[in-house]
């Protein structure tokens, strides 16, 4: 991979220059980065750090998660300790003055670099109604978030999974949208949050993990996949209410029995200390891919 991103937004004028020779000299491809997740991946990101700014700027913390491969070179305003500071394994501060020598070098080291594949994938959104987080082991089923009509999570395999999503905007009557996702659904489950919080659409095609947990019902952990499998369901609407919190497991593989046991004593308070444990879970199986979903 040979693709280096240049932050427009943030590098001036000289610097975009500098890193265009240093991207030149090594046969590297330089790419105008305005902003947003690329559609193609890419080794290095160059951006630059304003004065008195004294950490990495959101927006670039969140290129290094979405893309687990992605090396960050900052170059900096304001003197530091060393001519090049390296934060990690994935992060390196250039002190002024930076040529296009001193980018060479940074990007020549960054793109000889083994990239560290994470353990686990994870991903969390917090919203004003609800907070939705999964985290994906290295061959857990995909998965995909839509906020266009309440929230719609897609896990496993499916033609399109953005169609299944809308299935949920047209509100047809149970028995027809569960009979088109057994239709379009392939392998897939579906967790949708209706909008303004109040009512659950779970869309479980196989008997794998699947938890309603809250303080204020009772039971305060419902085993809802084993409910829908003994009534011979795969899909139920519930009322939704605050503290709710969904907690799921899906896999293409066999499912260890009992997968879930070491999150029983956190799920019912909440918080994310549940994902903190599905994390876990999934660095340690594979093919496992776990989903929390909270209404706040």
């Amino acid at each position: 991979m040979n693709r280096v991103l240049l932050c427009i937004r943030r590098l001036s004028g000289s610097l975009l220059a500098e890193a265009r020779a240093a991207c030149s000299a090594l046969d590297l491809q330089a790419h105008d980065w305005p902003g947003g997740v690329p559609r193609k991946p890419a080794a290095v990101l160059i951006s630059a750090l304003a004065a008195r700014e004294r950490k990495v700027p959101e927006e670039l913390c969140a290129m290094l998660e979405a893309m687990p491969g992605l090396r960050l070179v900052l170059c900096a305003d304001e003197p530091l300790v060393q001519p090049r500071v390296v934060l990690g394994d994935r992060v390196t501060l250039l002190s002024p003055p930076i040529s296009a020598e001193a980018i060479a070098l940074a990007l020549a080291t960054s793109v000889d670099a083994e990239p560290v594949a994470p353990l686990a994938q994870r991903f969390e959104v917090l919203r004003r109604s609800h907070w939705v987080a999964w985290s994906r082991g290295r061959g857990g089923p995909p998965i995909s978030l839509y906020e266009t009509h309440g929230a719609t999570v897609v896990v496993g395999d499916a033609p399109d999974p953005a169609a299944l999503a809308e299935l949920f905007q047209t509100s047809p009557g149970d028995a027809q949208l569960e009979a088109s996702l057994d239709q379009a659904g392939g392998s897939a489950a579906i967790a949708h949050l209706t909008p303004a919080s109040r009512e659950w659409v779970l869309y479980w095609p196989a008997p794998q993990p699947l938890w309603l947990c809250s303080r204020h019902r009772l039971p305060t952990r419902w085993d809802a996949a084993d409910a829908m499998s003994t009534a011979g369901r795969r899909l139920i609407r519930i009322p939704a209410h605050p503290d709710d919190q969904l907690v799921a497991a899906w896999s293409d593989a066999a499912m260890p029995s009992g997968v879930l046991a070491p999150l029983e004593n956190t799920v019912v308070d909440g918080g994310s200390e549940t994902i903190v444990g599905m994390t876990a879970l999934t660095e340690h199986i594979e093919s496992l891919t776990g989903l929390v979903m909270e209404v706040r």
